[in-house]
């Protein structure tokens, strides 16, 4: 009965098969936990990206840019309004716009594309585009400013010229009346110019066009010197009239130009974007530490199952041990009583 095959065999195969079957079922479980923390890797790799921080330096240097922009279009509009108001030149130079509204331009595309910004990338063509065109009305603006002070100016420079006309032609020209007269309409000549000048009304307009109408037709009855000095100051006066008006048109177009506006628009709905995105990002870093925190307690519950496991296993281990050795035991046993029944015998 102890060297019985059947149970001999049944009770060394019992091991092996329940190594192969441990093997089999380990294998499989191995596979899905593996895909499982790829999957909870992958899902928090997600979050992870989701949170990463603005590059907070190149925002404040896209909106540097708009506040250089926003400074050159107050610029333009001081210069603006002081070439309308004095008649001198200004002070100091002029900045040299194009070359820093190409710097401006040029870092303006370089924080779009840093930042990521699809805002930026929808808006700063129209932007861009403005700026030029404002850029091109200041400068035909001052053309015109510099024509219509330069006729001013030879206009104004006729009150010497004619005082010293008539003074020249006092002695050899017996209507002396008709020299009085004439200087006192180029006097009231020059006084409505230069207010037509500072207010280039209809009504200034057609005054200074009657008076050097008069002088036309008064200059085939004066001396030669008087008729050339009339047709000069003919001359500057129609150049003032041609330029101011060209001047005035600018100056009104610039007015309601909307470059400055724009500038105010789109920095405020870069900042708004901006906003979001880090709103969006706080939402997504919470989300991240909910995961993380779940994940610690799934780890921490694996954990603690892999421990009692652990524990069952060592049990189990010391069991089969036990088995075994008694297992041994009673092989030994049965073997040394049959040897001791054949001695007795």
């Amino acid at each position: 009965m102890a060297n019985d095959p059947t149970r001999t065999g049944i009770t060394l195969r019992l091991p092996v098969d329940i190594r192969r079957w441990a093997r089999a079922t380990g294998g499989a479980r191995g596979a899905l936990l593996a895909v499982a923390v790829l999957t909870l890797a992958a899902i928090a790799a997600f979050l992870f990206f989701k949170t990463r921080g603005v590059d907070i330096g190149k925002q404040n240097e896209a909106l540097g840019y708009f506040r250089e922009l926003k400074a050159i279009d107050a610029r333009w509009d001081v210069e603006l309004m002081r070439a309308r108001i004095e008649f001198a030149p200004p002070p100091s130079a002029a900045m040299d716009y194009p070359s820093a509204l190409a710097r401006i331009r040029q870092g303006l595309a370089a924080s779009a594309q840093d930042v990521k910004s699809p805002l930026l990338e929808r808006g700063l063509p129209d932007l861009n585009k403005a700026f030029a065109e404002k850029a091109d009305l200041v400068a035909q603006f001052r053309k015109a400013s510099d024509a219509a002070k330069q006729a001013l100016k030879l206009v104004m420079g006729a009150e010497a010229e004619f005082a010293g006309l008539v003074r020249a032609s006092w002695r050899d020209f017996p209507d002396r009346e008709r020299l009085i007269a004439l200087e006192n309409m180029v006097i009231l000549l020059l006084a409505d110019a230069q207010k037509y000048y500072f207010a280039p009304t209809e009504t200034q307009h057609k005054n200074v066009e009657a008076l050097i109408a008069d002088l036309r037709d008064a200059a085939p009855r004066l001396p030669a010197a008087l008729t050339s000095g009339i047709a000069r100051l003919d001359s500057n006066i129609q150049e003032l009239l041609r330029a101011k008006p060209t001047e005035d048109a600018l100056f009104n177009k610039l007015a309601l130009h909307t470059a400055g506006p724009r500038v105010d628009s789109v920095a405020r709905a870069f900042q708004d974007e901006h906003r979001e995105i880090l709103a969006r990002r706080e939402v997504y870093r919470v989300y991240l530490a909910t995961w993380l925190g779940a994940l610690l307690i799934l780890i921490g519950y694996l954990a603690l199952r892999l421990v009692r496991r652990y524990r069952l296993l060592r049990q189990a281990h010391f069991a089969l041990q036990a088995d075994h050795e008694e297992l041994e035991r009673r092989l030994v046993e049965s073997t040394q009583e049959p040897s001791e029944e054949t001695r007795e015998s």
